[in-house]
């Protein structure tokens, strides 16, 4: 953050996301990491040799990808989505689920 700071001082941006900070969704490339999104299929896929262009824009704006977020297998999410609808009354808060 000093940096950044020291950046805008001087009248200097990276863009308007200039240093912060973002976790990217394993369905997107990155280079240099395995794209799985979730699929024991994908387990051992290579690492990406680029990134898709939503990677790109949010570093050409001064994103700093510091992760990818887990993600369960591809059909999972569906279900997920219906029980949480159906149970909007329990708590948030709950060790089994995951991000992405």
């Amino acid at each position: 953050m000093a940096v950044r700071d020291a950046r805008a001082r001087a009248g200097v941006t990276l863009g308007r996301l200039d240093g912060v900070i973002i976790g990217i969704k394993n369905l997107f490339d990155v280079a240099g990491e395995p794209t799985r999104a979730g699929s024991k299929v994908l387990a051992k896929a290579p690492p990406a040799d680029a990134d898709t262009p939503v990677v790109r824009r949010l570093r050409a704006a001064g994103g700093v990808i510091i992760a990818k977020t887990k993600r369960r297998y591809h059909r999972q999410d569906q279900y997920e989505r219906v029980r949480l609808l159906r149970d909007r009354s329990q708590p948030t808060l709950r060790h089994t689920r995951q991000s992405g």
